[in-house]
């Protein structure tokens, strides 16, 4: 399903009709994720193509992120894009070594494609991914951190639309986990973990990672 409209916080309210949340939500979905543009002031409102694709085998998946991040240097559009995996399938950071693979016992049998982006690895299944690309000038604010933020925050707020509570990972809490091989053993700041009560362990459920080439973003 491909569609495109007139502005960004429009073309998240997509999502908000794909998703059948009720009508009286979808004003709720308009100022929630219309804070994606409020987090990041320098970035123009702009039309918005919005990529919502069946199940599909990870090397498709990865392919498409790659062609979007290869044209959005000559669009004058975000291109927001919702996926789901037919297949459980193991991505590998793009930095991370394939040998680690092999010390995953409960992922040998599933496929295996590796990323665009860094991080750790992810065991993909039955799950909701996202990916955004974006021409580079709108994301020239001086440090990457600030994406990461307007997406996780954003993330947060449309989770209690679900009755979901998640926080971020704090800023200057050191990760005692950071050489772990999966993705979400790790912490990294801005990361969504889940409310948890005092002394319990909070688990991460979304993080993300960017990858720069010249002229844009994913």
């Amino acid at each position: 399903m491909l569609r495109s409209v007139s502005s960004l916080p429009l073309c998240l309210l997509q999502v908000a009709a794909w998703k059948n949340k009720p009508a009286n939500a979808i004003s709720k979905f308009d100022l929630v994720l219309s804070k994606l543009v409020g987090n990041a002031p320098k970035i123009e409102y702009r039309d918005c193509r919005l990529i919502v694709d069946d199940a599909a085998r990870g090397t498709w998946n990865m392919a498409l992120d790659e062609s979007l991040l290869q044209f959005a240097p000559n669009q004058k559009r975000w291109t927001l894009r919702f996926y789901q995996w037919s297949r459980p399938t193991l991505s590998l950071g793009y930095f991370q070594s394939h040998a680690g693979r092999s010390a995953h016992a409960a992922s040998r049998a599933a496929d295996l494609v590796r990323r665009s982006t860094g991080g750790g690895a992810i065991l993909h299944d039955a799950e909701l991914t996202y990916s955004i690309t974006l021409p580079a000038a709108e994301t020239s604010r001086g440090h990457s951190d600030w994406l990461y933020y307007a997406l996780h925050e954003t993330l947060i707020d449309a989770l209690v639309e679900f009755g979901v509570r998640a926080g971020l990972q704090p800023r200057n809490r050191p990760d005692p986990d950071a050489d772990e091989f999966l993705c979400f053993r790790r912490r990294t700041r801005g990361d969504v973990l889940l409310a948890a009560a005092p002394g319990a362990h909070a688990w991460k459920i979304a993080g993300s990672a960017q990858r720069r080439s010249k002229g844009a973003v994913l």
